[in-house]
Parts: structure tokens; C-alpha cells; sequence
């Protein structure tokens, strides 16, 4: 090389030369893409930045980073559209960015108010307990967040000590111990090992509002407005994403079966919205996701995908696996119903 140019891919608007050689982070879009692509009049050179692996340190899969795929990313860039919209389109898709804001402001606010409310004494003291418990664990970067999920469970009438001892029973402290950020492994296990509220959640795999909080004067009323915000946002988009699904169907929704449930399409909008799935991802459900909840309602949906049954599936039925089918199933659900008339029917 005699001669070389460095520039930014808007810099290069206009110009022409004979080789180009363009370093993507992932963040472009299309337009960059091409731009990228059509400078060089012999050839044009792309390098992706990718993550890497990073060995998981018996956390569980669920907390590893998997390195990605360069098609992906070149998916993921060619799916961002930065051209301006118009009017009418940005407010197609603003329900669907709103919930997922909303959804966000409200799993970032838990943690926070839980820690108002049990006030700077007792947080302080959960410090010094946890520290003594395992020094060294409160200087973890994932320590706040470890911190803002014992403090919810606490507001919701669970010690940290039983919260902590739930998860850590059966696996021990060692793996935590030898693990690169121990909050972050004992996070998840939490996250993992918590038991089943009766109480109904905003959307499915989300927490719910403890009492304490719901109760509280200065945190009830924000968060009634906000679970009612995610509640008017979903049934806007569910409704959006049904009457695609009836006229002309959105780019995700053309591999799904023509006789799919109305109600599981307005589901998989909802988490397609939720999680920014980009509407060109022809995976019902996207990329999987690692946390023990969401993770259980992702492959919840993936079955009621695969078998065409509807939300209103018995819980018991959804441990089968997907490759017992339909068959087992409602097999189970005859069952269930047997059993209620037996046990309702007049004793002799």
C-alpha cells in the first residue's frame, strides 16, 4: 500500500478507492452497511468484532456469554433500518418500544424501592452479614444487583439468611467461592431457587409487586401506574400483532403455522417486544435467554408453538417433554378432569 485513507464509514460518503478495509462493532445499519461496502472499486474488506466465550464457573449455562455467530451479526445489522420514518410508523411501533421501556423501568424500580423501604440501617447490616458470610463478596461488580433481589424477597417476608440458604443447600458455597464474580452465580441461583408467588405479575416471568410496597404511600401509586402502563402497552400490542396475523403477515409471523393460536401470536409479541427481537428473527421466540425465569416461560411458549395448544394449558401438562406431543397432553388434562368428578360426585 502507497497511499491510505482513515475515516469514520460517514466520512467515506463519496469517496471512491481502490481497496477498503471497514472494522464493524455490530452497532451499524444497513445504510452504514452499504456504504461499507460500496467505497472500494477492486475489493471491500469487512472485520467483525465478536465476543468471545468466557468459560462458565459452574454457574450454569445459563450465565455464560456465547460467542456470536459473524452471520448473525451481519443479520442483526442488515435487520437496523436507519432511515428516517414517518410519522405513521413511528407510532406503529412505539407500543411495542414502550413496553419494553416500561417493563425495564419496573424491574430496575423493585430492587430500589425494596431497599428505600427497608431503609439504610437494615441494608447496611446486610452488608456487614454477607461479608462476614463470605468475605470479599460484597466488592463483586454484580453485587448491587445480588443485593436489590435479597432485599425484594426480604420486603416480601423472606430473610435474606433463608433466602441465601435456599439457594446455596444442595450445591454448597465452594463453586460460589471459586467462581470469577460469586454475587453473580449466587444471583442467579436465587433467581433460580425462587419459590412460586400466588399473586399475579404484570407479564408472566416478571416479579411480583410485594405488599409492603404496593401499600406504601410513596411507592404504591407509581408502581400501580406503571404495572398499569404494561398492562394497557400489552394488550395494545397483542392486538396489533393479531391483526397482522389475520390481514398480512410481519416477517416473523410468516413461518408460524397458517391455524396458529390468536392468543399465542399476541404472546410472542409481547416477548418479541419485551426483548427488542428485531422483526426479521424468523425464531418465534429469539435468541435464548439465560435468566431461570424468562428462560422457563421462553420454552413455554416454544411448546405451546410445537403442540398448537392454548395459554390456558394445566400446569402439570407443561412438564411433559416436547417430544411426548399433543397426544400426552390432553391424556393428562382427562386425567385432571376424572379426577375432579371423582371427587365431586356424592359419597355413597
Amino acid at each position: 500500500m502507497q497511499l491510505g485513507y482513515a475515516s469514520t464509514i460517514h466520512g467515506a460518503q463519496g469517496a471512491t478507492v481502490d481497496t477498503t478495509h471497514t472494522v464493524l462493532a455490530g452497532t451499524e445499519n444497513r445504510q452504514a452497511l452499504y456504504v461499507a461496502l460500496s467505497r472500494g472499486r477492486d475489493t471491500n474488506h469487512l472485520y467483525l468484532g465478536t465476543p468471545t466465550t468466557t468459560p462458565g464457573d459452574d454457574v450454569g449455562l445459563e450465565v455464560e456469554d456465547t460467542a456470536v455467530e459473524p452471520r448473525q451479526v451481519l443479520t442483526e445489522i442488515l435487520a437496523r433500518d436507519g432511515r428516517a420514518h414517518s410519522a405513521t410508523t413511528i407510532e406503529r411501533g412505539d407500543a411495542a418500544q414502550m413496553l419494553r421501556h416500561a417493563v425495564l423501568a419496573y424491574q430496575d424500580a423493585l430492587p430500589v424501592l425494596a431497599q428505600q423501604h427497608l431503609g439504610p440501617e437494615r441494608m447496611a447490616a446486610l452488608d456487614d452479614a454477607l461479608e462476614r458470610w463470605m468475605p470479599g463478596l460484597t466488592e463483586q461488580s454484580a453485587y448491587p444487583h445480588l443485593r436489590g433481589q435479597l432485599a425484594l424477597r426480604w420486603v416480601d417476608g423472606i430473610p435474606p439468611q433463608t433466602v441465601v440458604e435456599q439457594a446455596t443447600w444442595y450445591r454448597g458455597t465452594q463453586s460460589l467461592i471459586e467462581a470469577d464474580d460469586p454475587a453473580a452465580a449466587l444471583a442467579w441461583r436465587i433467581a433460580d431457587h425462587t419459590p412460586p408467588a400466588f399473586r399475579d405479575p404484570p407479564l408472566p416471568w416478571l416479579p411480583n409487586v410485594p405488599d409492603a410496597l404496593r401499600e406504601d404511600k410513596e411507592t404504591g401509586d407509581y408502581l400501580d401506574r406503571l404495572t398499569q402502563q404494561i398492562d394497557d402497552l400489552q394488550h395494545y400490542v397483542v392486538e396489533e400483532a393479531q391483526h397482522f396475523g389475520a390481514c398480512d403477515r410481519v416477517p416473523w409471523q410468516q413461518p408460524l403455522p397458517p391455524d396458529v393460536d390468536d392468543q399465542l401470536i399476541g404472546d410472542l409479541a409481547v416477548w418479541r417486544a419485551v426483548y427488542d427481537i428485531p422483526s426479521t428473527d424468523p425464531r418465534p421466540t429469539g435468541p435464548l435467554v439465560r435468566e431461570p425465569k424468562p428462560a422457563r416461560h421462553q420454552s413455554h411458549l416454544n411448546r405451546r408453538l410445537e403442540w398448537g395448544l392454548p395459554s390456558t394449558l394445566p400446569a402439570g401438562a407443561a412438564h411433559y417433554a416436547p417430544g411426548t406431543g399433543r397426544r400426552r397432553a390432553e391424556q393428562h388434562m382427562r386425567v385432571q378432569r376424572d379426577s375432579r368428578q371423582i371427587r365431586n360426585s356424592p359419597s355413597r
